[in-house]
């Protein structure tokens, strides 16, 4: 048996503001909260009755606080459009994986405050053609059940387990975009990805 419980509790809040000369700015910020609690219990059964697994049976915990502010000023200049932000994002999270029998339990916590420029520049060549240029940095966590270090059985032949020390993946991209007849767009994208998330097989 496989029970979760996902809680989840977000404050948002946003603000524009138009200027007369074709110019906006926007401002924000946003705070999550997750609460996430997953349980595996395996049983055997012996004549109808069912007897928890200590050896295979976990629980795991996993807390993870997010607060983020940004802002962004837009401007066209005739034929130009350019917008630059920038957003603050400070993380907390901390898991537990407790076990039911008489070893050692596993915990991680990690805290820390990344900053996320972006900027984009276009160009109205014409009622036909539009080029725009854009960079920026992002973030991509992981999932919380590719944090949890319990081993959960597939089948018989497959097993898999998450890794709690995974760092966030943060990505940096510029991307030259050409568009025709707001019909068909042609775009050239280059990434740099540190710490990349992405699964392994291994054969035992």
């Amino acid at each position: 048996r496989t029970p979760s419980e996902i809680n989840i509790y977000t404050l948002k809040a946003d603000y524009v503001h138009p200027f007369r000369n074709k110019a906006r700015l926007e401002g924000g910020f946003k705070s999550s909260y997750v609460d996430n609690d997953f349980v595996f219990n395996y049983y055997n059964t012996n004549d109808g009755h069912e007897v928890i697994d200590n050896r295979r049976s976990n629980h795991f915990q996993y807390r993870e606080n997010i607060n983020a502010a940004y802002v962004n000023l837009n401007k066209k200049f005739g034929n130009w459009t350019v917008q630059a932000g920038l957003r603050a994002e400070n993380t907390n999270y901390k898991g537990l994986q407790t076990s039911y029998i008489n070893k050692q339990d596993s915990s991680f916590s990690r805290s820390y405050t990344s900053l996320f420029p972006t900027a984009f520049i276009a160009y109205q060549l014409n009622d036909y053609n539009q080029f725009s240029v854009s960079v920026g940095r992002r973030i991509d966590r992981a999932a919380y059940q590719q944090l949890n270090p319990f081993i959960s059985y597939v089948d018989k032949y497959m097993r898999m387990a998450g890794n709690p020390y995974l760092q966030p993946q943060i990505s940096n991209t510029i991307e030259f975009s050409h568009s025709y007849k707001n019909m068909f767009t042609t775009t050239l994208n280059y990434s740099v990805i540190h710490n990349m998330i992405n699964e392994t097989m291994t054969q035992n």
